[in-house]
């Protein structure tokens, strides 16, 4: 007998939208949550009931991701920080485990009114850029190289 695989690959989709196309709950929340914001950029992430907007905006200086439903529900804030914010754990883990590392990006991730990660984005010795993302204990979570 002959044996069938069969791969399913699932692709996430993110289409760059207009501000317009965006639901008014969804605006209303990322506008009470950081009133005075300039809009960025948004994009769209998904298909039928799992879609959630992503909306780039700069408050207080900072550039600031925010994912959130069209119901207004926000499910995760990415805030680009100084490293020098970020807990002495992590800091030392990406000194210790990337001696190499240029930082590119430094984010402090927030699911409602908690830090839950670190994602940091660096060049080093592999030519290639790499993300890796630290919980606030400074523990590896996820690793891509390249």
């Amino acid at each position: 007998m002959a044996a069938i695989l069969v791969v399913l690959v699932v692709q996430v989709v993110a289409r760059q939208v207009e501000f317009a196309s965006v639901p008014s709950p969804a605006v209303a929340a990322v506008e009470q949550r950081f009133p005075g914001a300039s809009w960025r950029r948004a994009k769209t992430e998904g298909e039928g009931e799992r879609i959630i907007h992503e909306v780039t905006v700069r408050s207080g200086g900072e550039m600031i991701e925010v994912a959130v439903t069209p119901d207004g529900r926000i499910v995760e804030v990415e805030r680009q920080i100084n490293p020098a914010r970020a807990p002495a754990a992590v800091r030392d883990a990406l000194a210790s485990n990337y001696p190499s590392a240029v930082v590119r990006r430094f984010e402090e991730v927030s699911r409602g009114d908690a830090v839950v990660a670190y994602e940091v984005e660096f060049a080093s010795s592999w030519r290639h850029p790499a993300k890796v993302t630290f919980d606030t204990a400074g523990r590896v979570v996820s690793e891509r190289r390249g």
